[in-house]
């Protein structure tokens, strides 16, 4: 079920990005979300721990695409405005199933994403886990990295002693890196 019909805008200055947006497009194609702006796109591929350069030819790959929850790296050559009608992603846990390795996943929400371990579980056997207990820090790291548009913020929950000046949650229409030792663990 969709909610509320939006519209999210931003300005991006020229520069790198990792990109998510916080809706679900009708029409999720980088042309049509990305428009005429002078941009460059490449997506994480963990399974080869590479980047894939977007070509015409990847315009109707889902990969390529912008869904909900999934980051792309965008590199705007000249100032761009992003401007996308949809329907902005319900309130509430969303799900997210990772790859083995760094997983480049995006902030969901319209508004900022808490990083706090307390509310970030993760799929042990049959039952969810708070990531605040380490006995799961073995499926997935408690910590991420935000990239800023000049190098990677380390992500961790504020509350812990030593992490007090790290960044504490995931801005809008941002993307992040996660690591999960195995493909498939679901991250919620």
């Amino acid at each position: 079920t969709l909610n509320a019909q939006g519209v999210f805008a931003k300005h991006y200055p020229a520069g790198l990005y990792c990109v998510g947006l916080p809706l679900y497009a009708p029409d999720p194609r980088p042309t049509t979300v990305l428009g005429t702006a002078d941009w460059r796109l490449a997506v994480y591929d963990p399974t080869s721990n590479q980047f894939v350069a977007y070509t015409d030819a990847h315009n109707n790959n889902p990969n390529f695409a912008f869904q909900t929850g999934h980051a792309l790296w965008v590199h705007f050559r000249a100032d761009a405005d992003v401007r996308v009608l949809g329907d902005f992603t319900p309130g509430g846990t969303y799900d997210f199933t990772l790859n083995q390795g760094w997983n480049c996943i995006a902030n969901p929400y319209a508004g900022a994403l808490p990083w706090n371990l307390n509310n970030i579980q993760v799929l042990v056997g049959a039952t969810m886990v708070s990531l605040s207990n380490p006995s799961t820090w073995g499926l997935v790291l408690p910590y991420g990295w935000v990239f800023n548009g000049t190098s990677n913020q380390l992500l961790f929950d504020p509350t812990q002693p030593a992490f007090s000046s790290s960044l504490n949650s995931v801005p809008e229409a941002q993307g992040f890196w996660v690591f999960a030792a195995n493909a498939g663990q679901l991250l919620r």
